[in-house]
């Protein structure tokens, strides 16, 4: 089966051909502050007739049953934020307001799965976000981060490294809150937060982050985690428990961005050669992680060094069984209520996450957890089954506020 990125991609072209493209320019801020927008790229609208086409022949009517309520219009832009150094950098985003006037829209930020290839997100191509272009016809102010080291970001993607990302969603989110405010744009108060694979992990970064650091600044209303790496160090005991793993680029993804980030700086302690010499190039954004797949072989014993391996399956303290462990997002409580979903069948990100997960939450006083599984669903049929899923459960949180909030 076609991966999900694949299946949006062929209809890029197409869509943006349908929509009115005016490139706009901010004046540059003279002092450098997180989340605020430094350029709008461009700025687009797109009618509730073109979604309708764009959902039926992304998913058709059978799959995807709901009534869309709103023409939208999107912007690509530049904003500021930190990097894992805590110095100042740019990153970019898409983000979507729904057309219609005298509303009050609830705020969803919405985090993409795994992506290696810099252009596949949302603010170069739009349907990368294309669960952001749903919601605002739904009604929201959606976000759609596309994260350090894609997009516009000339860095290395952090991948799983639970506070850099966090910190990257929510300087958007702040960037956006702005945006709204200057522009007239009144949100209701409501925070949802989703995403599905990284997404799902993303999803609870920034979850976690707000509601244990930032909690005078943002009140989560409901979170929909789905098929994400909460126990990171459990993940990759699990696949390389068999040495055959058919997304080898999932594990040299982050293990390329764990040495980048935490400045190990020698691959070679983690790679067989001649991998630990070609990884930096598979990984320089101009690849999808199914063409670096291709490059990679499919026994993980020919991938990396056995003292790797054995630390990962013995949970012996090594530089990565302790990152994974830190960068794991179990040892919490979540406050706000949460949907995880995840197929049963996922072999990509195992099922035992949405397990593991909710036990320790409400271990950490979470109350509130619901896990639906979806019966024989892998990484890839799940996905448009728990978009389903998530967009159910926020409407059931949605407020009927009617009074403006200002940022």
């Amino acid at each position: 089966m076609k991966s999900i990125t694949t299946i949006l991609l062929i209809f890029i072209s197409l869509f943006l051909l349908s929509c009115n493209n005016n490139s706009v320019e901010t004046d540059p801020i003279e002092t450098y502050e997180r989340g605020e927008i430094v350029e709008i790229i461009s700025e687009k609208e797109v009618s509730l007739e073109e979604l309708e086409n764009l959902i039926s022949t992304f998913a058709g009517s059978n799959d995807f049953d709901i009534e869309l309520k709103n023409d939208i219009k999107y912007y690509s832009v530049l904003y500021r934020t930190i990097d894992h150094t805590g110095n100042p950098t740019d990153a970019s985003g898409l983000f979507v307001i729904p057309s219609t006037s005298g509303n009050f829209f609830p705020l969803i930020s919405l985090h993409h799965g795994t992506q290696s290839k810099k252009n596949n997100v949302g603010s170069i191509n739009p349907l990368s976000s294309f669960d952001a272009l749903l919601s605002g016809a739904l009604g929201y102010v959606a976000v759609s981060a596309d994260m350090l080291g894609l997009g516009y970001s000339a860095l290395v993607h952090p991948y799983h490294i639970a506070d850099v990302n966090a910190n990257t969603v929510i300087d958007f989110i702040r960037a956006v809150k702005k945006f709204a405010n200057e522009k007239s744009i009144a949100l209701n108060g409501d925070l949802f937060l989703g995403g599905y694979s990284q997404g799902g992990y993303t999803t609870m970064a920034v979850h976690k982050k707000m509601e244990t650091e930032l909690f005078n600044e943002f009140k989560v209303t409901a979170s929909a985690p789905m098929a994400g790496a909460h126990d990171l160090m459990g993940t990759a005991q699990y696949i390389v428990s068999n040495d055959n793993y058919d997304k080898p680029s999932f594990l040299a993804f982050l293990t390329h961005a764990y040495s980048t980030v935490y400045g190990w700086n020698n691959l070679s302690d983690f790679f067989q050669a001649p991998y630990h010499l070609t990884i930096p190039d598979l990984f320089n954004g101009s690849l999808t992680t199914d063409e670096i797949d291709d490059h990679l072989p499919g026994k993980l014993s020919e991938l990396f060094t056995p003292s790797l391996l054995d630390a990962i399956k013995n949970g012996t303290e090594s530089l990565m069984t302790t990152v994974l462990i830190n960068n794991s997002l179990l040892n919490w409580g979540p406050q706000a209520p949460v949907l995880i979903v995840h197929g049963n069948a996922d072999t990509f990100v195992p099922y035992q996450n949405a397990i593991t997960a909710k036990e320790n939450w409400e271990a950490n006083g979470a109350t509130n957890v619901q896990l639906i599984t979806i019966d024989g669903g892998n990484h890839y049929s799940s996905v448009l089954p728990a978009i389903m899923h998530a967009i159910n459960f926020f409407e059931n949180y949605r407020s009927d506020l009617r009074i403006a909030i200002n940022y």
